[in-house]
């Protein structure tokens, strides 16, 4: 059954690959070059994490009744093999809803012209290289947010700490601990930026540094940003080089990857954190792969982790045959779940939080399977309802000149992170980013006018 769910989910990936191929050309002059790239983030988003959970399974394929790939805190999940097809199917629904919506509204409501790719990319390249010692500023500001960032939980927390990953520490009032994890999102965002900087900078060793630095808050908590940072950083090195250099770094490049994603789930196993809990996950590694080293061995942990989200439905399938999975949970729990506001005006984070349901006491439910309990058919047109809107907002934008672009360029990026809080964390955190989506596009919407033509955009470019 594993084998068929993956020739099932790698062929619904494949033949998507193809149609989107084939139709290449009626797509981007429906969408423009923004849509399809916000159509194609949703239909990976959406339909790889069956597929890459399969591929990481495979290595234990002869003993599928006992995998070596276990859930948080060591409790397996996802064994039910047989119900595999049918999940996939349920996630290749929302996609496909998605896609009908977006195209029958696409052609009754065209936007204007948008912004020709090529052009947008020239004038990013002229504005960057116009801004004198923009590595340096970059570099400044990404110093300035870890020293508030570590003035803030305590300078410990970066060597090491005995307290847990998302534990406040001693003295640091609710303010404080909040402007923390607001630090977190510039630092992430600031260290993306340096990456691309990286790659069209003529001083690529500075804009390193501030990703470093940037990806210095993530240490404290175990968190996979710190080798999203690096890793972007890797890349975009490895396409500075040419011809030989490039190859030989691209394919190195799944290894070092593998490696540095894998770090962090070691350490979040240890009782404490810092770089003294890093350092001593990367031996532990090492030891563990030691004389016994396959690919598979690093890769699996690291692809089932990416992908957890859909062994956590397949068990919410389970669980739904014996009543509705939500019976329990409160509905203070479930309407605070999609609102917008704080934790500290609904009390979700001290009172609600722990209503939270689970398949098990270490693994709680994402946002697909929480909306799956509330009604399968409201999770799919909720979610093909909200890409929907969020991918139309992307395309507009890009008819509204450079800054509606740079805006749209911008909801790519959240829409992306949305993805994957959409299959690893509960509904509120991703509704979190949905409103910011939301508020980011609509002020771009409501500030920056219609353009009259479409040569308008090009000509701004040129400027």
């Amino acid at each position: 059954m594993l084998l068929i769910s993956l020739v099932l989910s790698g062929g619904l990936l494949l033949g998507i690959l193809i149609l989107g191929w084939w139709f290449r050309r009626g797509l981007m002059s429906l969408l423009g070059w923004s849509g399809v790239a916000s159509c194609g983030l949703v239909s990976v988003g959406i339909l790889a994490p069956p597929f890459i959970w399969c591929l990481a399974l495979l290595p234990s394929f002869s003993h599928l009744e006992a995998p070596d790939l276990d859930g948080i805190g060591g409790q397996a999940y996802g064994l039910y093999y047989d119900l595999y097809p049918t999940v996939i199917l349920y996630y290749a629904a929302h996609w496909l809803v998605f896609v009908l919506m977006l195209l029958i509204l696409s052609y009754t409501f065209p936007s204007s012209t948008a912004m020709n790719v090529s052009d947008f990319l020239i004038w990013i390249r002229r504005k960057i290289s116009g801004i004198e010692n923009i590595e340096l500023i970059f570099l400044a500001v990404a110093t300035a947010l870890c020293v508030v960032y570590f003035t803030a939980i305590g300078w410990d927390r970066l060597i090491y700490s005995p307290m847990a990953r998302f534990e406040r520490s001693i003295g640091v009032d609710v303010l404080l601990d909040g402007l923390s994890r607001i630090i977190i999102f510039f630092a992430l965002a600031l260290g993306v930026c340096s990456s691309i900087l990286i790659l069209i900078s003529s001083k690529p060793l500075t804009a390193a540094l501030s990703v470093i630095i940037c990806s210095l808050p993530f240490i404290p908590l175990a968190s996979r940003g710190f080798s999203v940072l690096i890793c972007s950083a890797y890349l975009a090195y490895a396409f500075r080089f040419r011809g030989l250099g490039r190859m030989a770094a691209l394919v190195i490049f799944p290894v070092f990857a593998s490696v540095l994603l894998l770090l962090p789930l070691i350490m979040r196993g240890l009782e404490y954190t810092g770089f003294v809990a890093m350092k001593d996950a990367g031996l532990s590694m090492i030891g563990d792969l030691k004389g016994n080293f396959t690919l598979s061995r690093l890769l699996s942990p690291v692809l089932a982790n990416m992908s957890q989200g859909f062994p956590v439905l397949v068990d919410v399938f389970v669980q739904s045959e014996n009543g509705p999975v939500l019976a329990d949970v409160p509905f203070g729990y479930i309407w605070r779940s999609f609102s917008p506001t704080l934790s500290f005006i609904d009390g979700f984070s001290t009172t609600w939080v722990e209503f939270n349901p689970r398949v098990n006491a270490f693994t709680p439910f994402n946002t697909v399977a929480e909306l799956y309990g509330l009604n399968p058919v409201f999770s799919i047109s909720f979610i093909a309802t909200v890409y929907t809107v969020v991918t139309l907002m992307i395309r507009r934008l890009t008819g509204r000149g450079i800054k509606g672009a740079l805006v749209a360029l911008v909801l790519l990026a959240l829409m992306a992170v949305s993805l994957f809080q959409l299959q690893q964390y509960q509904t509120r955190t991703f509704m979190r980013v949905i409103y910011l989506i939301l508020l980011v596009g609509g002020s771009g919407l409501f500030l920056f006018p219609r353009q009259i033509q479409g040569r308008l955009n090009n000509r701004d470019a040129k400027k």
